[in-house]
């Protein structure tokens, strides 16, 4: 599942990205916004042509290429996806990471478009959310790879600093191009291109390269019973922080008000013996007792021991005092 997974969403981006390419080709998905500037030659094409000067200062047209920013929107959360996937990082982790990927992307294209200083300010508060997707992809992202094996958490570092640094050049093209008006839109493209290529298809290239790791590590996983399941992998009823386990569970997931799953075994350190009645026709059940009455915890916490589960060999005293047969 997890190897289809990493294919599709390469896949996807590639695609999208295709997409976007042959709009721009095509002279679409594209708006021509004023920069005023006095750094770019006056004898331009329409898109930073000028268009009057005042002052000594020229205002020039630039065109913003907003298919770009639609591309991005889609694209990076399907590479951030697919890397932390990988790592088996908690669903509350990959949802800020990506939270913090959309606004990034939200407000670069708030800035590219607009025809004043106030472009700085978005661009400052999207680098900020650049930072905070760098921290989620090295800090805790790091950390739950390597719990999964060496091999997956090596493989995992190397990709992520790949991606990191790759994506730092888009806000540095970004800040010649549609913030300073220093480039022009051609070498703009180029540079965007070549991001491209590298954190997309030269990144999905590499990934797919992984899925022998994660095939043995989920093999052994499974071996150890800590297997830990992927997003795509959980029922569709499963809440969200019953999605991924931590090491050392099997990953099972019980869903609410039924009692014919297997429940994920406790660990040895954290089981704790059940509290015992002073009554001793009473005691309590344990939560694995109960799912073979198929009663609810809550209800049958307390029970008389002639509703006990019976044990094969086990003899048990009903309330008149007398023992029964055993069981055979």
């Amino acid at each position: 599942m997890r190897r289809l997974f990493a294919a599709d969403m390469i896949l996807m981006v590639v695609l999208l990205a295709s997409g976007a390419y042959y709009s721009m080709a095509a002279q679409g998905g594209s708006v021509n916004i004023g920069r005023p500037s006095s750094h770019v030659p006056g004898n331009t094409a329409i898109s930073s042509g000028d268009a009057g000067t005042t002052a000594g200062t020229t205002t020039r047209y630039r065109s913003v290429y907003f298919a770009r920013y639609i591309d991005w929107v889609f694209t990076t959360p399907l590479l951030l996806l697919d890397l932390l996937v990988m790592a088996a990082v908690p669903v509350a982790v990959v949802t800020w990471i990506i939270v913090a990927d959309i606004f990034m992307i939200v407000l670069g294209l708030f800035g590219a478009l607009s025809s004043h200083n106030a472009r700085w300010g978005f661009f400052g508060v999207s680098c900020f959310f650049e930072v905070c997707i760098g921290y989620g992809l090295l800090v805790p992202g790091i950390k739950y790879a390597f719990l999964r094996g060496r091999s997956i958490g090596i493989f995992y570092t190397g990709l992520a600093t790949l991606l990191f640094i790759t994506w730092w050049g888009y806000p540095v093209v970004w800040g010649f191009a549609e913030g300073a008006n220093f480039i022009s839109v051609d070498a703009e493209v180029a540079a965007y291109a070549g991001l491209d290529i590298v954190a997309k298809a030269i990144f999905g290239w590499i990934l797919c390269l992984a899925h022998p790791i994660i095939s043995r590590t989920e093999a052994r996983e499974r071996k150890e019973g800590k297997y830990m399941p992927s997003l795509m992998e959980a029922p569709c009823n499963a809440p969200l922080y019953a999605i991924f386990t931590s090491p050392g569970l099997s990953g099972k997931y019980i869903p609410t008000g039924t009692h014919d799953h297997e429940m994920a075994p406790t660990p040895e350190k954290s089981r704790k013996p059940a509290p015992v009645s002073d009554d001793p026709n009473l005691r309590t059940m344990t939560q694995e007792e109960l799912l073979a009455t198929g009663e609810s915890y809550e209800s049958a916490r307390q029970v008389p021991s002639s509703r006990q589960p019976k044990l094969a060999g086990q003899s048990v005293k009903g309330t008149s005092g007398r023992a029964n047969e055993s069981i055979p």
